[in-house]
């Protein structure tokens, strides 16, 4: 029994020491160390340690000269995990350091490994200068400087932002419109289009719309010779653009293009004439802006004052006035934001009166029916505003506006008993009114 027991322990002794001389312990000393599946730096890497970090060395055929054969436990990963790191980032546990001819050929391969990289790193290089160099040559035809003068011929031309028939139309040019040539782009010529009050609008058209009148100068030739470098012909061929097609594109669209708008507007009518009562008023308009300063425009106001009886010969009543106007407008843009206007038109009044209810009452108790009457009317107008634009395509605005006109009246008694009527005339009925509107707008264009 002691026999056995005897060599139960020397066998475990013997397990230990054989055991122990092939695994020993490693100790990084270096800020962070990579482990890699296979001994050389280009390999894949599975983990990154930092310093201090114990691995478990093994001593089998696995191990190379600069690299030693490892194993640790990733928390990260939670699992052993076995790889190549480099001898010279290490230590034994005991404090040895890594022979030298191991040091020395560690450095043999560093210096290896940077040349093997700087090879990479030209031949990458080399890769995407030919790769500029063909998508270069793949580009569409360079914006070309050149000088001259153009003029639109064959009905409206349509000024875009960029050379592309999808691209937003700036402005629309009629025949015959010169144009002062700035550059070309394939079919495309970049030009200046003076608008009225001194705008310029900078854009591009469609060289089928225009005619040359002036010969152009070329200040970039789009060619160049065979033997200049690929970065010499990229950069002649992009010239700098001194004049973006939009930098006159900022104004909004209300102010600087013909179309339509369509206004609501709510205020207070004061009517001149002694006796009549002032009332709120509404109304609405429809302008076509043939230019940015001219515009036409149909309006109406509608307003219904209180009569207390007057000197002309209406009595206590309601009088309603509905006006519709035809106008011409004037605009004049401020800037970008501000834009006020004057207007003068002509019109025709619907006018009507109602008589209070107590005067009939008191005529009816005596047998009389009584009735009071206004006529229509022609009228003008005259007016001044101000657009404010809180948006491209919407303003709100202040309108003042001054309604004359002049209406004929009757009025007639009838015996509710024997039928006699009586009838009369009222002549020179003034109907001279102030408006104070305000009022919103929106703007929009049918092409």
């Amino acid at each position: 029994m002691k026999k056995r027991q005897a060599l139960a322990i020397a066998f475990c002794l013997a397990c230990t020491l054989v055991l122990g001389a092939q695994e020993n312990k490693i100790k990084v000393v270096t800020q962070t160390a990579n482990i890699h599946i296979e001994p050389h730096r280009t390999s894949t890497v599975i983990e990154t340690v930092k310093r201090g970090t114990i691995l478990t060395l093994f001593q089998s055929g696995h191990q190379q000269k600069a690299w030693y054969y490892v194993s640790f436990y990733s928390e990260e990963k939670w699992a052993t995990i076995t790889g190549f790191i480099e001898a010279v980032k290490v230590n034994l546990v005991g404090g040895e350091q890594p022979p030298k001819e191991v040091e020395a050929e560690a450095a043999v391969q560093e210096v290896e490994v940077e040349k093997a990289g700087v090879s990479v790193e030209e031949k990458k290089k080399e890769t995407e200068v030919k790769t500029e160099i063909g998508e270069t040559q793949k580009q569409e035809s360079p914006l070309v400087r050149v000088s001259g003068e153009v003029r639109v011929i064959g009905g409206d031309a349509l000024l875009r932002a960029t050379p592309s028939e999808e691209s937003r139309m700036l402005a629309k040019m009629p025949s015959g419109t010169p144009l002062e040539l700035t550059g070309k782009k394939g079919d495309w010529f970049r030009v200046k289009y003076s608008q009225e009050e001194g705008v310029v609008v900078v854009g591009f058209v469609h060289q089928a719309n225009v005619s040359m009148f002036a010969q152009e100068e070329v200040i970039a030739e789009q060619a160049v010779a065979k033997d200049e470098k690929p970065e010499e012909k990229a950069e002649e061929v992009t010239p700098p653009d001194p004049e973006p097609p939009e930098i006159h594109a900022a104004k909004p669209m209300g102010i600087e293009m013909p179309g339509f708008s369509v206004g609501l507007m709510g205020g207070y009518a004061l009517p001149s004439e002694e006796g009549y009562g002032g009332a709120f008023a509404f109304g609405f308009s429809l302008t076509y802006r043939a230019t940015p300063n001219i515009a036409v425009e149909v309006s109406g106001i509608r307003y219904q004052s209180q009569l207390e009886g007057s000197s002309q010969g209406l009595s206590r009543g309601k009088l309603a006035v509905f006006p519709i106007f035809l106008s011409l407008k004037g605009r004049y843009p401020l800037n970008e934001r501000l834009a006020p206007y004057a207007v003068i038109g002509a019109g025709y009044f619907f006018n009507s009166f109602v008589l209070c209810d107590c005067i009939q009452s008191e005529w009816n108790t005596v047998g009389f029916d009584v009735t009071e009457e206004v006529e229509n009317s022609a009228g003008f107008h005259v007016g001044v505003g101000l657009d404010y634009f809180v948006m491209p395509n919407f303003s709100v605005n202040i309108d003042i506006r001054y309604l004359m006109s002049k209406t004929k009246g009757s009025w007639s008694f009838t015996d509710q008993i024997g039928g006699t009527a009586v009838s009369g005339s009222l002549d020179d009925l003034n109907l001279n009114t102030l408006v104070l509107g305000i009022g919103v707008k929106f703007f929009f264009s049918l092409f």
